[in-house]
């Protein structure tokens, strides 16, 4: 599910323009806004490289693309699978491969180990709450985008990105919970993420709890409209301990107003030496799929996928096979 934001990142508060996105009052590929009649591509949850590669290799014999062509594609194709990330926490299933229920409080479900990760990097996660009223608790919870007879239709998938008029069903999402019902027992009775907004946290560490630094590449956000704009994600290195410095600090985007379709938008940071997140929301929404790496060592190791890697080769001797075929052809007719 991963897509290219057209944006420029900067540190705002040392008086570097902040994150700047393109006007999204427009859908792309064949998505029209005021019709709401959208036909983008849709992103499987599961769309791997393979598929990719397998969907590239078809196309491009059957449309007879020149070998050299094919070589150079597929060639960054299989960089991106030697880069690939490493791990993502996407609240769908826990540390221990069990599933993430509908309400479900996040705080502890990756302490121990972040799945993908090398062994020992856990994260602990909290989540503050904007509203200062009785029963707005402190609460990060997990929304399913899923079904649609929840409360909140904001948070129900598909979910459109207007830049590329991409639309992916993300699972659970990450929101701050608006109130306090049944909560008690690990498990809101009433999930809905919180109108006045909030922050959550996220701290690195290893199995002995220190910090562990890692790298994170990106994030995806979920339903914030230009009104709740200006919230900001920073980054920090340091611990507990000896205190932290601020290394990033980036605005939220603005995945697009509330008209009738439902949006999301995924920034990539590629920011090393991260040991805290801090993400502000001035209003409702969420976010999925914190996708990090190894930094220095200590995230886990980004490596190709072993299918894709065979893929990619037997492509190439394939293609190698069809291109004497066409010479041969082509040869034969002049003849």
């Amino acid at each position: 599910m991963r897509k290219d934001v057209e944006m420029v990142s900067g540190k705002f508060t040392h008086g570097v323009p902040p994150m700047a996105v393109r006007p999204l009052n427009t859908l792309d590929s064949g998505a029209r806004h005021g019709s709401c009649e959208v036909k983008p591509e849709v992103l499987g949850r599961d769309e791997s490289l393979d598929g990719k590669m397998k969907k590239f290799l078809s196309h491009a014999h059957s449309q007879r693309t020149s070998p050299w062509k094919v070589f150079g594609i597929a060639a960054v194709l299989l960089t991106a699978a030697t880069s690939a990330q490493a791990w993502v926490i996407d609240f769908d299933t826990d540390q221990n491969g069990n599933d993430i229920v509908h309400g479900q409080v996040i705080d502890n479900e990756y302490s121990n180990q972040i799945p993908g990760a090398n062994a020992g990097l856990g994260v602990d996660i909290s989540g503050r709450n904007n509203s200062y009223y009785y029963g707005h608790p402190d609460i990060a919870m997990a929304f399913d985008s899923g079904p649609l007879d929840w409360d909140d239709p904001d948070l129900q998938a598909p979910f459109t990105d207007l830049s590329s008029g991409a639309t992916i069903n993300p699972g659970n999402i990450l929101v701050i919970q608006e109130n306090d019902y049944g909560c008690g027992d690990g498990v809101c009775n009433d999930p809905d993420d919180e109108e006045a907004g909030g922050y959550f946290e996220f701290k690195f560490h290893d199995a002995n709890g220190d910090a562990k630094a890692v790298e994170i590449t990106s994030i995806d956000f979920f339903d914030i409209e230009s009104s709740e704009g200006y919230g900001w994600v920073k980054f920090y290195s340091g611990s507990d301990s000896s205190g932290y410095t601020e290394i990033g600090s980036f605005y939220v985007p603005v995945t697009g107003n509330n008209d009738c379709i439902n949006t999301w938008k995924q920034v990539t940071y590629n920011i090393a030496d991260v040991t805290k997140i801090k993400i502000k929301f001035k209003g409702s929404g969420g976010i999925d799929n914190i996708v990090g790496q190894a930094s220095g060592g200590g995230g886990g190791t980004g490596v190709p996928e072993p299918a894709s890697l065979a893929l990619f080769a037997g492509g190439l001797l394939g293609f190698a096979g069809i291109r004497r075929r066409w010479t041969q052809g082509a040869q034969t007719k002049e003849s």
